[in-house]
């Protein structure tokens, strides 16, 4: 009739995650968020946590300590440029945070590939949290990581065919060519140069780009 309503009906999404997270997480000592990417993701194995200026901040920082992972990406709200109101409340593991449950996002995998090498790396470092806080029994291996903080996020400035010079997991600088987007004629018309020195945690794999699609994402070094 023209005229706004206020609808009160609540999804089956919303109510499935409020009663997961009212059932399980919410009553949880740790919690862990297991990401395996998605089928246009290819991530390096890493911790991302997400500080809130809390007293569970330390809590997080053991947890992300339990996984023999070299590298740990804390990502405050704010220290992603060109996302600023990332991290944002709503996932899993920032509501945990903020109801004083340690948790954390264990990245590795992606591509939609079942790699028994990372499935097993992924069982083998949840072991080894399971022994840290006494849930399994047996000496658990402590690693101490490289601490990368904030970061960088690249999207495409033009829509075309997307080709990728490096791998999830390498190093890269500033000024570095990441990799190119040619036009339908063959001719490249946009180039990925790298903002910073970091490390590249994920980068999206699709061939075919739109502007604006998320290409690279990385964390830089504390």
């Amino acid at each position: 009739m023209g005229r706004d309503s206020l609808h009160l009906g609540i999804s089956p999404t919303k109510q499935a995650a409020d009663r997961i997270f009212k059932t399980f997480i919410s009553l949880a000592d740790w919690h862990v968020d297991m990401h395996g990417g998605e089928l246009f993701e290819d991530l390096d194995f890493n911790i991302e946590i997400l500080p809130i200026g809390e007293p569970v901040d330390e809590k997080t920082r053991a947890l992300a300590r339990m996984f023999k992972s070299e590298k740990i990406w804390e990502v405050p709200q704010g220290t992603i440029p060109q996302m600023p109101n990332y991290p944002g409340r709503g996932s899993a593991v920032a509501e945990a945070n903020h109801i004083g449950i340690p948790s954390c996002f264990f990245e590795i995998g992606g591509e939609g590939r079942l790699r028994k090498e990372q499935v097993d790396q992924a069982c083998d470092a949840l072991r080894n949290m399971m022994m840290c806080v006494e849930m399994l029994e047996g000496e658990a291996i402590h690693v101490e990581p490289t601490v990368y903080s904030g970061g960088n996020v690249l999207f495409a400035q033009c829509g075309g065919l997307h080709y990728i010079n490096i791998n999830s997991g390498d190093l890269v600088h500033k000024g570095q060519e990441l990799g190119y987007t040619v036009g339908w004629d063959g001719e490249i018309i946009s180039r990925d140069i790298c903002p910073c020195d970091g490390l590249m945690t994920n980068m999206v794999v699709h061939g075919g780009v739109e502007p604006g699609d998320m290409l690279y994402v990385i964390a830089d070094k504390c």
